[in-house]
């Protein structure tokens, strides 16, 4: 029976975690609609807790309001004291108006009153604002220990909690704690103590729940709620919130419902919203929509997208897809609604309530509120990566969009880790599967186990998938307690048969702990399964089959019949398994008149389906013709699937076949092909153990044949084919140790290997040990070996058998080459058979064996008499026999060396046998004969063509020598291509010069022929690399140098990236959009060519120095040079002044000239000595005529290096090298003479140095970058003289010249670039060059680059059309708008952007790192750090004079200042310089603030208070941003403060506030206009005063009532104030 953790189980988990059309389904699969718009983040409650701290909220309002606030201590005195009701609001009243005011005199004011009423009344209230103005410095010194000890030594319920609040903002937890359950001891005796103690138990209660300065202790908690709730709304409303939920209470739906009811009576929005939500959970929709409608009215976004989600679904109301789409557009659009934005984006997705599918508005939609932090919304975003939906931001025309798998994963943990049930489950998935993450099945199961234990409708899908990973696990007892829980409770039929079928599985099993083993009830279990399910359930029918085939003891037979009819069913409903099966059962003739032939079809089944044993058994059948025909083609296809899946038996017969096909292959291609095939599944046979594998992988590599020779690699192989007994790979084993290939040589260890192979029955091993004794010297025991081979039964009549024989009657006869002469170990008389024994052995193997390599052996026998007596016609016989009957050429060549070399010669028959030989094919008898008729020897007349013949034929065996001698030939006629031809020949035989040769010809063509195709440059140049290094391998220096020189010039990189090059540097689109939103980068292709072939570039000159190196250590001085210019180059300064001082010593002039730089620049540890340097460049340039030293010589003049200064000189060296070396760097230093005027001249200075730049361009190919970038400002700016154009600007030639100096890594040029291109008169491929040019000169460390495109990203760069492009193009244009962006905004890249160019000293990146500091742009606000910024900014900005962000830095620093009192004598000093340095539009800014300096005297300055205020008149009336002083013009006639009081004129300005706020509209002035807004709910309020009493208006009390609401809207404190006093002082009755 199949091991369970095996057992296939496709598509036993369902898609429950896909996404669904129905929006509703996956929010319900939660909770209801209810708590899905819950709490937001417009919701008064904070998300992260219930109980927000609540600020300034510390007291109950007075229940009216004044017009004004007094204005000197007196009179606020005068007010309290005439008013004792109405104590707070008069004093929060004059608080506020010395807040607004930030006057000394006002808080001075105010803290006199405090104090004189204090005194007077013994007020809790003053005394609290008293101890205020102690701790913060409010018109008196701060004294904060002196405010609190006022509160401390004077407890009252007010002042205990005004304390609790201070210890609370200190972090003084504890303290607070204390204070707050201090306040709750006291008794409510009005409405301010009765206010005050509900807000200290709501906030008690906070503090209790989340354990701050408390242990936490939710039941003391909930019991301080219920108290406050009795008087406060907000604690209502949250303890009906915990109610509902069942949090930390018992869940109670009607308590729930009257806490939301007392809350909503008063006024709550949210109470509203949740009563609302309740009442329709209740199906009371008439109740539930009027309370949803009023909380509506009151902006509450929770109850637009429940009433959106009502008319979405016709619950309670007519269905209308209009208001649905109408509620959730005003829950997004007015509250931004995280929920309805998720609702609206599936309804533009899916195309529903009535419009059409729109993924575009979908995506923003979704991405929003997931960024908002929504889970449903984040999972969807996740789904649209993983399905592809969202457009890949490197494709700018979104034409392809691909999944984003790792994006997805990202997504999904998101809103997992708000326990978002599917999320969760999807999570799972990819763990499991691996997509966009790393396999993990431990994470998959957590997050199963995670989506399990979330109540709802998924349980049990969850738990499925988690058992089913646990059982792939092996993780047995673990699965079957999940299938048995999902079998007992699950809710959905296919998860609960899936449990059903795996628990009966289950029961088959022993030793599975916490599973009974039981068959009978698995038996039964699958039965019914079987009898019950609405379809055929296959897995079930095979587990059936299993049991019958298998039997069980006791309780079932074997029956195969039974076991083969489920196997049918199941293999016919589609289970793999049980299709193998049935195959199986068939080919192996268990089922009656069936048989291997009946059961191809059905492995044909199963495999196609993925079974892998079916997918072997099925390769099997074609490779041996079972039930179909021998294909051996297609038994690869299977076998190559099948060993994929990890069948290792596949794995053997893939390199057998193609072993097999490569040996009966006649095409060398086609055989090479099947040799590289066979050779990648020896490998993978390796890989899985194979014996067979290991041997033959072994065997090549040593071998060489096919693959790279690897003796390691071989050995290692050989090594554990050999442990497993396997005799021929013992014997190679033994070979290596013999030649010591892999391993050391052991000439013992090879004999043992020899010796065991032998004992393993491979017959050759005592052969390859005689073979290995004789090839060393030791004739004894190779003549052992022998005779033991000689003797072996398996070997005695085969040729490595005779072989031996013959061998041993050579080494009696002492029959040994000249190399063997001088032996360590002689044969001794004992262990040798006699001489005429040996004789009549090779007699033996020469007349009755016929063994015909026993032919030239006997021939010498009778020759020198061995063993028998000399006999010289034997000899001759013997030897012609060898050659004749034999073929054996090389006798023949061998008794021509006889006849023309011994006394007496006969040159004619010697000729004949060497023209015999030749014709035979001998090669050495060939070139042999090819030399004769080449020089006339033989007395043969010279004949050249007759020589080729013979060369040719030798060349045709491949003879090394005779093909040299036809390239030479070939030379000498002319014939090029025929020598070339030759050549390669040559060299691929090893012939060193042909090799060097040809070589130098492929790097030629690479140089000669650019047209080449990228395929045939890198065909070359691996042809040319190839042959020169083998040649240097062979100790050629010339080839070592050759080499060296072309890695120096990078060919190999050149080569390798110029087919995808661009022909005209023309950015791609793609590539610059990669290039600007280079984010995770897990994915930017151009970024990783640009490292790659940087680093293929070091990596070449790294060869070009060993290259170098081994060609100076073989001694060529001239390689020596090369090799320190390398290490040079490198930087590598010691080691190339090794190299310069070893070819100095040798005489080198150009190494000589070398040393004397390093002299001069104390390079490579050479001892810094200009002067001597100097001395030595002189000598070689003036003695030594190297002309190398005359630009440095010129150097060294201008610079003063070694010499004194001499500008004159420095010219005339760097005109010596101009005019001889046309040295680019001397006419651009030149240049540079003539442009700083240091050399006198009667022509234009620009103009002499535009000729010398030009120079400087045209003197090498390469160009020179700084003469180009000199060149395009030229060209750019043109060149005046006295008034006269004597250059014409032209800036397309500017352009040229800076991109020459860009492509040069020059980055003042691409800066140009960059600043020509990104304006509107270019087009969108210049723009996006410019954009390219920009950030590269960004990324090399341009301060001004970095800046400007940090601006850009800042700002957003798009492409603007041509003003006269046609109205169809613009429409167009605007229809495909996002691909106009060439910038994102992207406030993190702008920000890291100014961090770097504010790192060099750029004051206007200073001034914008101000700006995010201080406006919270991609960081948290913080103001010490804008401060510190722009203070940097302002100080560079006197050093770097820039107007247009001078005078923006110094009036923020200066507006910050201003904050702080100490600080605003220096804030009023930079006002004024703002003043001086703006441009005229915008001096009014930095004048208001003078003005208002002198007008209230801030910071002791002169009080002008009439001036003052006639200039913010006047700049009222008359200038256009006049409206930015309305309210304080208002204010000065309100307080005849320089102004006549004139309520009147106070009336008029402030209704102009009103008339312009809504007319700004001036993008300069964006961030200047903060507090506008402010201004605006100021006036406001102050309206409503004049329009409900009365003052020089009608009173008009609705007018007022509209403008109080509108004012509190708008953030105006005062205006809340008094609508939450008229609130409270409503009745039911009103």
């Amino acid at each position: 029976m199949s091991s369970i953790s095996n057992t296939s189980a496709d598509n036993m988990s369902s898609g429950w975690t896909n996404l669904s059309n129905d929006p509703f389904s996956q929010i319900e699969a939660l909770n209801d609609t209810s708590t899905f718009t819950d709490i937001t983040d417009q919701s008064t409650i904070s998300r992260k807790s219930l109980f927000p701290v609540q600020e300034d909220n510390n007291y109950t309002p007075s229940t009216t309001s004044l017009l004004l606030s007094p204005v000197t201590a007196h009179e606020i005195v005068l007010q309290l004291t005439s008013n004792p009701t109405q104590v707070y609001r008069i004093i929060k009243d004059a608080y506020n108006r010395a807040q607004q005011q930030e006057d000394p005199y006002d808080w001075t004011q105010f803290y006199l009153a405090m104090d004189q009423y204090t005194s007077l009344s013994k007020s809790n209230i003053s005394l609290v604002y008293l101890a205020k103005c102690y701790m913060s410095g409010l018109g008196t010194p701060q004294d904060k220990s002196k405010g609190l000890d006022l509160l401390r030594s004077n407890p009252s319920c007010e002042s205990i909690y005004a304390l609790g609040y201070c210890y609370l903002e200190k972090g003084e937890k504890e303290s607070a704690f204390q204070c707050f359950q201090n306040v709750i001891q006291y008794t409510a005796i009005d409405e301010s103590t009765q206010s005050t103690i509900a807000e200290a138990q709501c906030i008690r209660a906070r503090m209790l729940i989340q354990g701050e300065g408390v242990e936490q202790n939710t039941k003391k908690a909930l019991e301080s709620l219920i108290q406050s709730a009795e008087h406060n709304m907000r604690a209502q409303f949250f303890l009906g919130v915990h109610y509902e939920r069942g949090s930390d209470l018992e869940q109670d739906l009607e308590k729930a419902k009257y806490y939301y009811e007392k809350s909503a009576l008063q006024g709550f929005p949210d109470a509203q919203a949740a009563l609302g939500s309740r009442y329709v959970a209740e199906s009371n929709y008439s109740k539930g929509i009027e309370w949803l409608e009023k909380a509506v009215l009151m902006g509450c976004s929770r109850a637009h997208v429940q009433l959106g989600i009502l008319y979405d679904k016709g619950q309670g109301i007519p269905q209308n897809n209009e208001m649905a789409l109408f509620h959730y557009k005003a829950a997004v659009e007015n509250n931004n609604n995280h929920p309805a934005k998720y609702i609206l984006g599936l309804v533009y997705y899916f195309g529903r309530l009535g419009r059409q599918k729109n993924h575009k508005e979908a995506i923003r939609l979704i991405k929003s509120a997931a960024m908002a932090g929504l889970p449903n919304a984040q999972r969807v975003y996740a789904q649209f990566y993983q399905q592809g939906i969202i457009p890949d931001p490197t494709d700018r025309r979104h034409h392809n969009n691909k999944k984003n798998e790792i994006n997805a994963v990202r997504w999904f943990h998101r809103a997992a880790a708000e326990k978002d049930v599917l999320a969760l489950g999807s999570l799972g998935k990819c763990y499991e599967h691996g997509r966009g993450v790393e396999i993990d099945a431990e994470k998959a199961l957590g997050y199963y186990a995670k989506a399990a234990a979330q109540p709802g409708p998924f349980t049990d899908l969850a738990q499925i998938d988690q058992a089913l990973l646990l059982q792939k696990l092996g993780r047995h007892p673990e699965a079957f307690k999940l299938y048995s829980l999902v079998l007992n409770t699950g809710t959905h039929l296919p998860s609960v048969e899936t449990a059903h079928l795996s628990v009966a599985r289950y029961h088959l099993y022993r030793d599975i702990e916490g599973v009974e083993y039981d068959p009978k009830l698995a038996h039964d279990m699958l039965f019914d399964l079987v009898q019950n399910s609405k379809n055929v359930h296959a897995h079930a029918h095979y587990w059936l089959g299993s049991i019958y085939d298998e039997g069980i003891d006791g309780l079932f037979e074997i029956d195969r019949q039974k076991a083969f009819h489920h196997f049918t069913i199941a293999a016919e409903g589609g289970d793999t398994d049980a299709t193998f099966q049935v195959a199986y059962m068939m080919s192996n003739h268990v089922i009656p008149e069936k048989g291997p032939i009946d059961a191809f079809p059905w492995y044909e089944k199963a495999a196609t389906k993925g079974h892998r044993v079916s997918m072997h058994s099925l390769g099997l059948c074609y490779y041996k013709g079972i039930g179909t025909l021998v294909q051996l083609q297609v038994a690869l296809e299977w076998f190559e699937k099948s060993a994929r899946l990890g069948v290792s038996a596949s794995i053997s017969y893939m390199s057998r076949i193609y072993l097999q096909l490569m040996v009966t292959s006649t095409d060398p291609t086609t055989a090479q092909h099947y040799f590289v095939k066979a050779c990648q599944w020896l490998k993978r046979g390796v890989e899985n153990k194979d014996t067979y594998s290991e041997r033959e992988l072994g065997k090549i590599y040593l071998t060489g044949k096919g693959l790279p020779v690897d003796y390691a690699m071989a050995f290692n192989l050989l090594q554990r084919a050999a442990l497993k007994h396997d005799g021929e790979a013992t014997t190679f084993l033994g070979d290596c140790y013999h030649k010591g290939t892999g391993t050391e040589k052991n000439l013992q260890i090879a004999i043992e290997h020899y010796l065991r192979a032998s004992e393993l029955g491979y017959p050759f091993a005592y052969s390859a040990a005689a073979a290995l004794y004789y090839e060393i010297g030791n004739l004894e025991l190779a003549y052992d070996y022998y005779l033991l081979a000689s003797k072996q039964p398996k070997l005695i009549n085969t040729k490595i058998g005779k072989m031996a024989t013959m061998m041993v009657a050579r080494l009696s006869l002492g029959l040994v080459p000249p190399i063997q002469s001088n032996l360590l170990q002689p044969l001794t008389q004992q262990t040798i058979i006699t001489p005429k024994e040996a004789f009549d052995s090779l007699s033996q193997l020469a007349i009755t064996d016929q063994f015909p390599h026993a032919f030239q052996a006997l021939a010498t026998c009778y020759l020198q008499g061995k063993g028998t007596d000399v006999n010289p016609v034997q000899a001759i016989f013997w030897f012609r026999k060898s050659a004749e009957e034999l073929n054996d050429s090389i006798a023949f060549f061998n008794l021509a060396e006889i006849y023309s070399s011994f006394e007496p010669t006969d040159i004619p028959l010697a000729f004949s046998y060497l023209n015999k030989s030749a014709d035979m094919g001998y090669t050495e008898a060939q070139y042999r004969l090819g030399l004769i008729y080449l020089n006339g020897e033989y007395g043969v007349p010279v004949n050249e063509r007759t020589a080729a013949i013979w060369f040719k034929q030798a060349a045709t065996k491949l003879h090394v020598e005779s093909i040299w001698k036809l390239s030479l030939m070939a030379r000498r006629i002319g014939q090029s291509e025929l020598e070339l031809e030759y050549q390669k020949k040559a060299a691929s035989l090893g012939h060193v010069v042909s090799m060097r040769l040809v070589g130098e010809w492929y790097l030629k063509q690479l140089d000669d022929a650019p047209f080449l195709s990228a395929l045939m440059q890198h065909e070359y140049l691996d042809e040319a690399l190839k042959f020169l290094h083998l040649a240097g391998d062979a100790g050629d220096t010339e080839s070592l140098v050759i080499l060296g020189k072309a890695y120096t010039n990078c060919t190999k990189t050149r080569v390798k990236f110029s087919a995808s090059a661009s022909e005209h540097y023309l950015p791609t689109p793609t590539a610059d959009f990669d290039l600007l939103t280079n984010e995770n980068n897990d994915h930017d292709d151009d970024d990783e060519e640009g490292e790659s072939r940087f680093q293929c570039e070091e990596d070449e000159k790294n060869l070009a120095i060993e290259c170098f190196e081994r060609a100076s250590n073989l001694g060529d001085i001239h390689a020596t040079v090369y090799a320190a210019e390398a290490w040079y180059e490198q930087k590598q300064y010691a080691a190339a002044l090794e190299y310069f001082e070893k070819a100095a010593s040798q005489g080198n002039v150009l190494a000589r000239f070398f040393c004397a730089r390093y002299c001069i620049e104390g390079y490579g540890g050479s001892q810094l000595n200009p002067e001597k340097g100097f001395q030595e460049l002189l000598i070689c340039a003036n003695e030594l005529n190297c002309v190398h030293a005359y630009n440095n010589l010129g150097q060294c003049y201008e610079n003063g290096i070694g010499t004194n200064k001499n500008d004159q000189l420095a010219y005339e060296w760097y005109c010596r090298a101009a005019e001889i070396t046309r040295d680019a760097e001397a006419f651009y230093r030149i240049g540079q003479m003539y442009a700083q005027e240091r050399i006198v001249t009667n022509h234009h200075k620009d103009l002499e140095a535009l000729k010398l730049y030009q120079l400087a361009v045209n003197a090498t190919p390469k160009n020179h970058g700084l003469a180009s970038y000199q060149l395009g400002l030229y060209y750019l700016k043109g060149i005046f003289h006295q008034q006269e154009c004597v250059l014409p600007p032209d800036t397309c030639l500017a352009i040229e010249y800076f991109r020459t100096a860009s492509d040069l890594n020059v980055k003042e040029a691409m800066l140009q670039l960059a600043r020509l291109f990104l304006n509107d008169d270019y087009t969108l491929e210049e723009q996006e060059e410019g954009v390219s040019k920009l950030n590269r000169a960004s990324q090399l460390g341009l301060k001004e680059a970095q800046f400007e495109l940090g601006l850009f990203y800042h700002r957003g760069k798009e492409f603007n059309i041509l003003a006269d492009e046609n109205h169809e193009q613009q429409e167009e244009q605007e229809e495909e708008e996002d691909e106009c962006i060439l910038i994102p905004q992207d406030f993190e890249m702008a920000y890291d952007l100014f961090c770097r160019a504010a790192n060099q000293y750029h004051p206007a990146a200073a001034y914008y790192l101000g700006i995010y500091h201080q406006h919270g742009i991609f960081v948290a606000p913080d103001l010490a750090i804008a401060l510190e910024q722009y203070e940097v900014s302002v100080s560079l900005f006197e050093k770097y004079d820039d107007p247009e962000y001078r005078w923006q830095a110094e009036f923020n620093l200066a507006r910050i200042l201003h904050q702080d009192l100490k600080s605003r004598a220096y804030a009023y000093e930079l006002f004024q310089s703002a003043h001086l340095h703006a441009p005229e539009k915008f001096k009014f800014l930095a004048k208001i603030m003078i003005a208002r300096y002198h007008l209230f005297g801030w910071a002791n300055v002169i009080v002008q208070a009439e001036e003052a205020a006639a200039t913010l008149l006047n700049f009222a009336q008359h200038e256009p941003f006049g409206y930015r002083v309305y309210l304080q013009v208002a204010q000065c006639f309100e307080q005849g403060l320089g102004l006549a009081q004139d309520f009147s004129q106070a009336f008029y300005w402030y209704g102009q506030v009103l008339k312009k706020s809504h007319q700004i509209d001036n993008d300069d002035m964006a961030m200047m206009d903060e507090e506008i807004e402010e201004d605006e709910a100021f006036a406001m309020f102050k309206l409503a005063e004049f329009y409900r009493l009365g003052l020089v208006v009608t009173k008009d009390e609705e007018k007022a009532e509209n403008l109080y609401n509108l004012a509190a809207k708008k953030g105006s404190q005062d205006a809340q104030d008094y609508l939450s006093v008229m609130l409270e002082k409503t009745t039911l009755y009103d």
